[in-house]
């Protein structure tokens, strides 16, 4: 009945693992490139922005160093008498003291690239080496009234217009030929102001925008707009120019939140940094610190490779040594499959430690019931050694007949089993099937003990049977005999006593678990109480022990040399039992044959539940003895393992595929044949203890919330 449970091959993540550290590397290389990418552009624009800070502080000073220098200018011509409408009414003897003191003036101006008195009543425009009229020098010629020939300004009619208009403030026109082929600015200044009234003379000072280039300088990576009384009058890039001259105002572009500008003294110089030419200028720096990293980063993989493939061969050794795990997914890690095994051995070891030492106290309760256990004698002291508190004063037994009907008693008395503040030392040994049997021991009154057993008789004295408080360990056999002894029928219809059943049983569920220690206390027991038993009785316990430890199930012994037919002294009983039991706990005996077991983990439990669980011979008791331990330290270890009872869990994943095949339509006799129930009752009593209802009643309620959902 034993699953066969298939044996997967390990696989090594050495390979993905230094292939994904591999892959790993270029993350580090793109976050220091994103990085660098982000320092170098911040530092590099903290640079620029400082730069065109201290660019634009300079060009401010100078312009308006200038600008001062051109009120200084007007506020002499308004002392001049010169310099007035008055005296353009004698044109032959102006032009020549207005021109003069023109020239001087721009001699110690050299950054205007001309200057002119522009008379607005008598429309004449006079300049350092000539005369005009003003419809000439902005740009209309229609008589020639001047002495010399002179460049033509360009002026939009609206800003000419705007000379004769009321306001004493200085005017600042955007216009062409300021300078040979050059644009620039005009800046005409109020020389006779009047309230009330446009002013009646201007003083004009023209300043190119190659002078405005060469004081404001602004390279390929940045356009700048030149402000004066909030009036953009000049850029570094001639198409904003142009769009100045036609009356256009500041592009959008200067609207951004990164945009710098920087005022004073009435101008205001604002700067627009191309992000285009900053990629081009930083793209290959950032390339060139990225190729280093990445080649650094190279050099660290290699070595990271060198030490991880030397660090890996302990573990390739040791994963040759470790055998190969069964599950039906296989593990691809081998560090988890070695943190895996590594827990499972230390589970095996803990799982076989309490084996052991579970097995050494049921030898040693073994003795006690078999009254060989006495005060003062070894047995005692190793009793007392391994915790059985064979000092107490009084004792009972307590036999469940089926611990699953009983299951919550059953619970608390294995619970109370570990309980170091109970009423009274429990110890339970594991019979056959569901049956345990329970020692108790306590030092407390005997009336008091008496009524504590009481309360644990429960309403049905055929499945927990109790029995009478014993004085002394000594005496114990007595209280097992009580309820281990139930009246049997025999082959002659007579009422025996004493036949040994839970000895009986106590051998076959030893025989199928190879526990020796059992075996040996079953045949001692059998063998002490063989002098109450009549020939026939003796006949057909013998028969059934010979079945039992034997081939022949069937009971046949006639072919055994040791055993005797003819033969029914007492004696002889009694000298087959000994050569039966001398050859039994013969180690080199093979009286019955050794079984492989499986390694006791709660991965390979589950595992061999899950293929088992359907199979109609499927039991706890020949689990355990597939895991080579008794039910009682299975069933405990699961619960240590899961919180949930060994043969609750069984029962529950047998209901739960119950369920999904009556969902399915299933007819309940063929579930309960698949699912490995002897009969039909059988499931149905145990889906009913588990769920509440029958399987046909959980059918129609299933049944009518699908019609619901409808």
């Amino acid at each position: 009945m034993q699953g066969n449970i298939k044996k997967i091959r390990r696989h090594t993540s050495h390979y993905k693992n230094t292939l994904f550290t591999s892959m790993l590397v270029l993350v580090p290389v793109l976050i220091v490139s994103v990085v660098n990418f982000f320092i170098l552009y911040t530092i590099n624009m903290k640079n620029i922005q400082n730069d065109l800070r201290m660019e634009s502080e300079r060009a401010l000073e100078v312009l308006n160093t200038q600008l001062n220098s051109m009120s200084k200018i007007v506020s002499m011509k308004r002392m001049d008498r010169t310099f007035s409408t008055e005296a353009q009414t004698k044109l032959g003897t102006v032009y020549y003291p207005i021109v003069q003191q023109l020239r001087k003036d721009a001699m110690w101006t050299p950054f205007f690239s001309d200057i002119g008195y522009y008379n607005v009543q008598s429309e004449r425009v006079y300049r350092m080496n000539s005369a005009s009229s003003s419809e000439e020098y902005f740009g209309t010629k229609k008589n020639k009234t001047v002495y010399y020939e002179n460049n033509k300004l360009e002026m939009q009619p609206w800003d000419e217009q705007s000379l004769r208009e009321e306001g004493n403030h200085t005017r600042a026109i955007r216009i062409r030929n300021a300078e040979q082929n050059s644009d620039g600015i005009l800046f005409a200044v109020p020389l006779e102001l009047r309230k009330d009234a446009p002013p009646l003379s201007y003083m004009l000072f023209t300043i190119s925008d190659d002078m405005l280039f060469n004081i404001i300088n602004a390279d390929e990576s940045t356009i700048c707009v030149l402000q004066y009384l909030g009036i953009p009058v000049y850029s570094s890039d001639p198409e904003i120019c142009k769009l100045f001259y036609f009356g256009e105002g500041m592009p959008d572009i200067f609207f951004s939140s990164d945009t710098l500008t920087f005022s004073k003294y009435g101008l205001q110089v604002s700067w627009k940094i191309s992000r285009e030419f900053q990629m081009q200028k930083l793209i290959p720096t950032i390339i060139l610190e990225a190729a280093v990293t990445f080649l650094v980063m190279v050099i660290g993989l290699l070595l990271l490779l060198y030490i991880s493939r030397k660090n890996y061969e302990p573990v390739q050794n040791l994963l040759r040594k470790l055998p190969p795990y069964s599950d039906s997914e296989p593990l691809t890690d081998e560090f988890k499959y070695i943190n895996f095994v590594l827990d499972d051995l230390t589970y095996s070891k803990r799982f076989y430690e309490e084996s052991i030492q579970e097995l050494r106290r049921e030898k040693f309760l073994f003795y006690i019931l078999d009254n060989q256990v006495e005060p003062g004698k070894m047995l005692y002291r190793q009793c007392l050694h391994e915790g059985i508190r064979v000092d107490r004063k009084y004792f009972a037994c307590i036999l469940m007949e089926d611990s699953e009907k009983n299951y919550n008693l059953f619970e608390w008395l294995m619970s109370e089993e570990k309980n170091n503040e109970k009423k009274a030392d429990m110890y339970s040994l594991y019979i056959m099937e569901n049956k345990y049997l329970f020692l108790l021991a306590s030092d407390m009154p005997m009336s008091e003990f008496e009524l504590y057993l009481s309360s644990l008789a429960g309403d049905n004295p055929e499945l927990v049977k109790v029995s009478n408080v014993i004085e002394g360990i000594r005496y114990v056999r007595k209280a097992y005999t009580s309820v281990c002894w139930p009246e049997q029928k025999t082959e002659t219809e007579e009422i025996v006593s004493q036949y040994p059943l839970i000895e009986l049983q106590l051998l076959e569920e030893a025989v199928e678990t190879n526990n020796i220690d059992k075996v040996e206390f079953a045949l001692r027991m059998i063998k002490n109480d063989m002098s109450g038993f009549n020939e026939a009785l003796r006949k057909k316990v013998l028969e059934k022990v010979y079945g039992l430890i034997s081939s022949d199930k069937d009971g046949n012994i006639s072919g055994d040399t040791d055993y005797k037919l003819f033969s029914y002294e007492e004696g002889e009983y009694i000298q087959i039992l000994d050569k039966w039991l001398e050859r039994f706990t013969n180690v080199n005996s093979k009286i019955i044959p050794v079984k492989k077991t499986l390694p006791r983990n709660l991965h390979t439990i589950m595992h061999y539940i899950e293929e088992n669980y359907t199979n109609p011979e499927f039991s706890i008791k020949y689990m355990a003895a597939v895991f080579g331990t008794s039910p009682s330290n299975l069933s405990h270890q699961f619960k240590k393992l899961t919180g949930e009872t060994l043969s609750r869990f069984i029962d529950e994943l047998r209901i739960s595929k119950a369920e999904e095949l009556l969902n399915a339509g299933e007819k309940i006799h063929v579930i309960a044949q698949e699912l490995g129930y002897s009969t039909t009752p059988v499931f149905t009593e145990t889906y009913k203890r588990i769920r509440g209802i029958t399987p046909s009643m959980y059918r129609n309620s299933y049944q009518r919330k699908m019609n619901e959902e409808e």
